[in-house]
C-alpha cells in the first residue's frame, strides 16, 4: 500500500506540469482499461468452446447492474486510513493521485513535502525489493504444504479451467508481444529478451507487485523510458492493466456456471466480463 501510494504521488509530481500530466494520464488510463476489456473479451471468446454451458436468450443479469454501480462507488475511499488497512489498491492509487496532483498544482510551495515523499519512496522500494527476493521461497513452502495435505489433489481435479487458463495466457502473451513489436517497430525476440527477468519474477511469484522494482529498472535501463513516466505508469499499470487476472475471474464464473448448470446469456457474459475487469 505505502509503496503504491508513494510511487504514484511522486510519479505524478515528477511529470513536471499539469498539462503533461493530464495528457499522459488520460492516455495511460484509457489504454490500460481499453486493452484489458479487449484482451479479456477476445481470450474468453476464443476459449469458450472448451466449456459446456446452458445458453438462453434472456437472463436476470441486468438485475446486477445496481450492485455493480455500488462496487464502482466503492473505489472512492471514505477516509485516508482504511484503504491502507484493507489493502484496496484502487483507493490507494486515487489517494496517491490526489496528493501528487496537489503537489504538482502548488509547485514550489510544497517542495519540502515532495522531497520527503521522494526519499521515503526510495526507502520503501528498497525494502520491497528485499521482501520480493524471499517470495519464491515462501511459494515453495506453500506448494510443499499443499502436496503433504493433499490440497493439491483437489486443485488438480479441477483441471479444465487450469488448462484453458494456460491456453488463454499463451494467447494473451502472444498478442501482447506482437502488439508491442508492431507499435515499437522492433523484433519481438528483442522485447522478450529485455523483459524476460520481469516475466520470470511475475510467473514464479504470481504477484505483479513483486515485479515492481525489476519492471521499473527494465523500463528505464533496457527500454530507455524516462523515469517520470515509469514512476507513474508502472504502479498505475500494475493495478489498472490486469488482463490475466480479469480472464482468471471470468473463467471461474464460466466454470462455476458449467458445473452448477447456471443459465448464461449474452447479457450474462457482458456483465461477467465488465465485473471481472472492474474487480
Amino acid at each position: 500500500g505505502p509503496m503504491v501510494f508513494l510511487s504514484v504521488a511522486w510519479g505524478i509530481y515528477g511529470i513536471g506540469d499539469t498539462v503533461t500530466f493530464g495528457r499522459i494520464g488520460k492516455r495511460m488510463i484509457l489504454h490500460f482499461i481499453g486493452m484489458t476489456f479487449f484482451l479479456s473479451s477476445l481470450c474468453t471468446l476464443i476459449t469458450l468452446p472448451f466449456f459446456q454451458l446452458n445458453f438462453v436468450k434472456h437472463s436476470g443479469g441486468t438485475s446486477q447492474i445496481s450492485s455493480l454501480f455500488q462496487m464502482i462507488l466503492g473505489f472512492i475511499p471514505s477516509d485516508i486510513v482504511s484503504p491502507f488497512q484493507d489493502g484496496n489498491s484502487m483507493q490507494i492509487i486515487l489517494l496517491g493521485a490526489a496528493i501528487g496532483a496537489t503537489l504538482l498544482i502548488l509547485g514550489k510551495t510544497t517542495e519540502a513535502v515532495a522531497k520527503a515523499i521522494e526519499q521515503i519512496n526510495y526507502i520503501i522500494q528498497f525494502l520491497m525489493e528485499l521482501v520480493s527476493n524471499l517470495v519464491p521461497y515462501f511459494i515453495f513452502i506453500i506448494l510443499v504444504q499443499m502436496i503433504w495435505s493433499d490440497t493439491l489433489g483437489i486443485v488438480v481435479a479441477a483441471w479444465k479451467p487450469v488448462v484453458v487458463f494456460i491456453l488463454a495466457m499463451l494467447i494473451l502473451s502472444g498478442l501482447m508481444l506482437i502488439l508491442a513489436s508492431i507499435l515499437c517497430k522492433v523484433s519481438p525476440i528483442l522485447i522478450l529478451k529485455k523483459g524476460f527477468s520481469t516475466f520470470i519474477i511475475g510467473v514464479s511469484t504470481a504477484s505483479s507487485i513483486a515485479t515492481f522494482g525489476n519492471c521499473s529498472n527494465v523500463c528505464e535501463k533496457k527500454f530507455g523510458i524516462a523515469n517520470n513516466i515509469t514512476s507513474f505508469g508502472v504502479p498505475l499499470g500494475i493495478v489498472m492493466f490486469p488482463p490475466a487476472t480479469a480472464i482468471y475471474f471470468i473463467f471461474i464464473c464460466i466454470y462455476t456456471a458449467e458445473v452448477y448448470g447456471i443459465e448464461c446469456s449474452l447479457a450474462w457474459f457482458v456483465l461477467a466480463i465488465f465485473s471481472a475487469v472492474i474487480l
